[in-house]
C-alpha cells in the first residue's frame, strides 16, 4: 500500500457550531456504494434530510466518506468573545453499510 504523503503533515481544525435554537441546518445524508463518482449528480430521493435535533446524533455513528458544508461566520459579541463558524448547509456521503444494502434499512 502507497503511503499518502499528506499523512504525517500538519493538520489544521476549527469548531463549527450546529445552532438549533432558530432552526435546523439544512443536513443531507448520502449512502455511498462506493460506486458514484465524486462529482456525480445525486437522485433526491437518494438523500435522507435531517428534521428533528435527535436526529443529529446519528451523525456521531456514521462512517463519512465526504462531507460538504456551508458555515456562516458570526460577528464577536460585544464582550469580546471570539466569532463563531455556525453551519449553514451539509450534504454528508456516508459509506453504506453492507447490511443496508442487502435489506433496505
Amino acid at each position: 500500500m502507497e503511503e499518502n504523503p499528506d499523512m504525517f503533515g500538519p493538520s489544521y481544525f476549527f469548531k463549527v457550531r450546529v445552532y438549533t435554537q432558530f432552526g435546523l441546518p439544512n443536513i443531507a445524508i448520502i449512502y455511498d456504494d462506493g460506486n458514484t463518482p465524486v462529482d456525480a449528480d445525486i437522485d433526491p430521493r437518494d438523500r435522507m434530510y435531517l428534521t428533528e435535533e435527535s436526529q443529529l446524533s446519528l451523525i456521531d455513528d456514521l462512517e463519512i466518506s465526504i462531507c460538504d458544508m456551508t458555515i456562516a461566520r458570526r460577528d464577536p459579541s460585544p464582550d469580546g468573545q471570539y466569532a463563531r463558524l455556525n453551519l449553514k448547509n451539509a450534504y454528508i456521503r456516508v459509506v453504506d453499510n453492507p447490511l443496508r444494502r442487502k435489506y433496505g434499512f
